[in-house]
């Protein structure tokens, strides 16, 4: 992590340390290409906004609320919550004001 440290000469403290946030600067997508689930994480935001569209550009699945230790996992599931076919899937994912896009594979 990165520290930012504050020095206050006229108090005994000497400084504070304090994680600066990126919010989807550090995501990773493991394991790609994915067989029964795929994790998105690198210290995620509480709140994220998450669509998975197949390469045809339709949305096959949407998730917007809370992650779990700063990681949110996919089931590899459709809106039907029916497992998603072999191929390749655009994912987009917004927090904080921040967009990141990538290609998920799912294998079988």
């Amino acid at each position: 992590g990165e520290r930012l440290t504050f020095y206050m000469p006229h108090l005994s403290l000497a400084g504070i340390g304090a994680r600066v946030s990126k919010p989807l600067n550090e995501l990773r997508v493991y394991p790609n290409p994915a067989i029964s689930q795929v994790t998105f994480g690198g210290n995620l935001p509480m709140q994220i906004r998450l669509r998975i569209f197949n390469v045809a550009g339709e949305e096959v699945y949407e998730y917007e609320g809370e992650t779990t230790s700063g990681k949110w996992t996919w089931g590899l599931q459709n809106k039907a919550n029916e497992k998603v076919s072999n191929g390749i899937y655009i994912y987009v994912i917004s927090a904080e004001g921040d967009k990141k896009t990538g290609k998920i594979g799912v294998v079988r």
